[in-house]
């Protein structure tokens, strides 16, 4: 699952101090009672149990301002020049979540890097403010992944020296609202301090649940909308992961096979889905673990910016066959001139709100034998720009990708731009109109 769902149910309270080891995995809700947790293994973002006997600050690591450091397989967690981090200033944390600090270096933007990237990076240690961060001499982008979960914290907890650094997931009252930030409490403590420069406020009064950055006495929003959300919301979307912004995580279903047909392009036309369930494959709203037929849809985390398919399903048997991959896609508003941009291995359909009564043609791509008489590579970018309209709130997106032979692929990503510009990766900035975001399960 792919967003928090807040249920009442009975919760066991689990005291700890800085000290003791973590509590477990909560499935359905997170106590305020508790110190620390993470913030949800309902598969938001890349999981990450924790153990805080192994959390330091990366001040207590043995580092001293003027150190020169290399830091290797680290992962982006926030990118400056949005909400309240600085231009040219980031957020990493190590692959085993047990410290984060802050990063600098000239022209940030010009790195293609973004949240979910692992990096390597090397600097020297630097303090400003009371705030240690590297100052880097090289950043080089090592791979992409699905972002890191918050972990969620008390406001106490998350002010101690060990969570200086890490992404957290906050809850409380909003006591007061400023120009540039606003406080809240949990009750934990008196009140916290949330820089988010000129991003929209929450009202006062209002329980809210914050993703931010942490450094102590105060923390820093990344500048994503979806970080913060009223505690009665039903889920809070993930923002779409580095740079530009394609998808790294799915619902994927198949393959299904039908060898009645002679080509395998005719398979586009064949409803699998309705076969098993009598829903239009169009206007299927899947969660994960949804059986059809004999298939199961299934989360999947893709490792880069393009899903391969092959690796994806649990059989490589994909040849001559159906596969389809579902998505729910946020929009903070009903969207206006945006498009999307797709590549597929071979032939692809793709439908958006099928099922919503009111949306009269859901299909808004079709790549079939009129486009290319036969099989095919992948190529971000490949297929569209193709006009969409998002309301405000999640959408249901749904492709269906047919293979012919060897591997399968599917690569998306939503832009302004009604034209081609440039095939392949990157060839798109990302649509920025409206905040966007995405979940796997409504």
């Amino acid at each position: 699952m792919n967003v928090f769902k807040y249920t009442v149910i009975p919760i066991f309270v689990c005291v700890i101090a800085l000290s003791s080891t973590a509590c477990a995995q909560v499935e359905s809700v997170i106590s305020p009672m508790l110190s620390y947790a993470p913030a949800s293994n309902l598969g938001f973002g890349e999981d990450s149990s924790i153990d805080f006997n192994t959390v330091s600050s990366f001040a207590t690591l043995g580092y001293s301002v003027g150190d020169t450091v290399t830091l290797e397989h680290v992962r982006v967690t926030a990118i400056g020049g949005y909400g309240s981090i600085p231009t040219d200033y980031g957020y990493i944390e190590d692959e085993n979540r047990t410290w984060g600090i802050r990063f600098y270096i000239s022209s940030l933007s010009t790195y293609g890097i973004g949240i979910g990237d692992e990096v390597s990076i090397s600097g020297t240690i630097a303090s400003s403010s009371g705030i240690y961060y590297i100052s880097a001499t090289s950043l080089t982008k090592t791979g992409s992944f699905v972002p890191l979960e918050p972990y969620g914290m008390t406001n106490l907890a998350a002010t101690e020296d060990i969570a200086k650094g890490l992404f957290v997931m906050l809850w409380g009252k909003v006591k007061l609202v400023s120009t540039t930030y606003y406080k809240i409490t949990d009750g934990s403590t008196s009140t916290i301090r949330i820089n988010c420069g000129t991003m929209t406020k929450p009202t006062i009064n209002k329980m809210v649940r914050v993703r931010a950055i942490s450094e102590g006495t105060a923390f820093y929003s990344r500048g994503q909308v979806t970080d913060l959300v009223y505690s009665d919301a039903e889920y809070q979307p993930l923002p779409f992961p580095g740079k530009y912004q394609y998808p790294r995580e799915w619902l994927v279903l198949g393959p299904f096979k039908d060898s009645s047909h002679a080509n395998d392009y005719e398979l586009l036309d064949v409803d699998f889905i309705k076969a098993y369930t009598g829903v239009d494959e169009y206007a299927a709203t899947p969660h994960i673990g949804d059986v059809v037929g004999s298939k199961t849809w299934t989360r999947v985390k893709s490792p880069f910016d393009i899903l391969a398919l092959d690796s994806a399903l649990p059989t490589s048997d994909i040849e001559h066959s159906v596969i389809y991959v579902h998505l729910y896609v946020w929009a903070q508003a009903d969207t206006s001139g945006a498009y999307i941009v797709t590549g597929a291995n071979d032939w692809l359909r793709v439908w958006l709100n099928g099922d919503d009564p009111e949306v009269t043609t859901p299909e808004i791509l079709r790549v079939d034998q009129t486009v290319c008489s036969s099989g095919r590579n992948c190529v971000i970018g490949d297929d569209g720009p193709a006009a969409v309209s998002l309301k405000a709130g999640l959408n249901s997106l749904m492709f269906k990708i047919v293979n012919q032979t060897d591997l399968a692929a599917l690569s998306c990503q939503f832009t302004q731009y009604s034209s081609v510009v440039t095939r392949g990766y990157g060839g798109y900035a990302p649509y920025s109109a409206t905040a966007l975001g995405y979940s796997l399960n409504p």
